[in-house]
């Protein structure tokens, strides 16, 4: 965002010197008319006055033929062109960057909000499940937000010490644990897994309404394991 403030600020600061350029044309150009009226008006005033010895006359006019008066009502067209060139490629080039900009931003933002599952049940122990969670939701992707969720599961029982997780274990290792350590929650971690499992490899479209009903289901069990003792 940097680079794109300073390409914003060095095109606006073009513009801008060049829209400021404009009355200078302008002014330039009535300062030459002036003294091109002062002249004229002289040289009517003095024309039948000879004041000046001939030699040192005919000098100066050689003198203005060698150096004629520079016209700017001639350069005034291409330097208007000239301007509206450089204000129009100045736009040109912003609208360019602010594209460019954009673009690169929603491919960052695409690339942010892709969830890495590896590192999630590798380190569930440690994981920021809501931070995954929140990614999912915000790219639509309901059927890795209930994966998510049912990972949310796993962590708060880990947690809890009602079952050993390990990555390589299967739901039936946690099940059988769960039989173990709090038969109480055996039923409920079964339905929960029933539904995570459908929703995983059945590879079925899960719309937000779908997903709201699972998510209160698996909630619901989430509230359940906090409060066993």
């Amino acid at each position: 965002m940097d680079k794109l403030q300073f390409n914003i600020s060095f095109l606006f600061v073009l513009v801008i010197s060049c829209c400021l350029l404009a009355p200078t044309f302008t002014l330039a150009e009535e300062t030459s008319s002036i003294r091109r009226f002062d002249k004229k008006n002289w040289q009517e005033a003095t024309k039948d006055m000879d004041y000046q010895p001939i030699e040192k006359k005919k000098k100066k006019e050689k003198k203005d033929k060698e150096q004629p008066d520079f016209n700017l009502e001639a350069l005034k067209p291409i330097l208007k062109v000239l301007m509206w060139i450089i204000v129009i490629g100045g736009l040109c080039i912003l609208i360019f960057f602010l594209v460019k900009e954009a673009s690169n931003l929603s491919v960052n933002k695409k690339i942010n909000t892709q969830v890495d599952f590896d590192t999630l049940e590798d380190n569930i122990e440690d994981a920021d499940l809501d931070q995954a969670l929140e990614h999912t939701l915000e790219s639509k992707d309901y059927i890795n937000a209930i994966r998510v969720a049912y990972l949310q599961v796993l962590q708060e029982l880990n947690n809890k010490t009602f079952i050993q997780y390990k990555r390589d274990k299967t739901n039936r290792n946690y099940r059988n644990e769960l039989q173990e350590r709090r038969p109480s929650l055996v039923a409920g971690f079964k339905s929960t897994t029933t539904i995570f499992e459908k929703v995983r490899y059945s590879n079925s479209q899960l719309d937000s309404v779908l997903y709201e009903e699972i998510r209160t289901i698996i909630d619901t069990y989430l509230s359940t394991i906090k409060e066993t003792a």
